[in-house]
């Protein structure tokens, strides 16, 4: 899948192609509460989503979907570090997922390593990968 998108150009770019944002409306399309761009208490920054809500987070789900390559990438892969050991403190029950993707992970094996390694469960944007995240997210509701 990191490598399949390499020759689309910037997906991301195009707001109706926001990654966050895809999710947001797979969940609203089910009918799963959610908040999005919230800030979960005691949990070091923003997250994509919590759900059902960040007062009682079941799920707490991030993107990254690259289509080139930068430091940035290490930094993003040690904050998800970071957050994962903050759910992991704050919020044991908590399942902590990413979907992860772009031909700029696929260059930056060493920190897309790292990234994975925080979360419970990773998901790329592959055709059936959301539905393979519904079917993980159903028993934590």
């Amino acid at each position: 899948s990191i490598v399949r998108y390499s020759k689309r150009g910037s997906y991301k770019a195009k707001a109706a192609n926001d990654p966050a944002r895809l999710i947001k409306l797979w969940l609203d399309r089910n009918n799963i509460a959610h908040k999005s761009n919230i800030k979960v208490k005691n949990i070091r920054r923003k997250v994509d989503l919590a759900i059902p809500d960040e007062i009682n987070p079941k799920m707490i789900v991030e993107c990254s979907y690259e289509v080139t390559t930068s430091s940035a990438m290490g930094d993003k892969a040690k904050t998800e570090m970071g957050v994962a050991e903050d759910i992991r403190r704050y919020y044991p029950d908590t399942f902590f997922v990413g979907f992860t993707d772009g031909i700029g992970w696929y260059v930056r094996q060493a920190d897309l390593k790292k990234l994975v390694s925080a979360f419970h469960n990773v998901f790329t944007f592959k055709s059936g990968e959301l539905e393979r995240f519904l079917k993980y997210l159903t028993p934590t509701l």
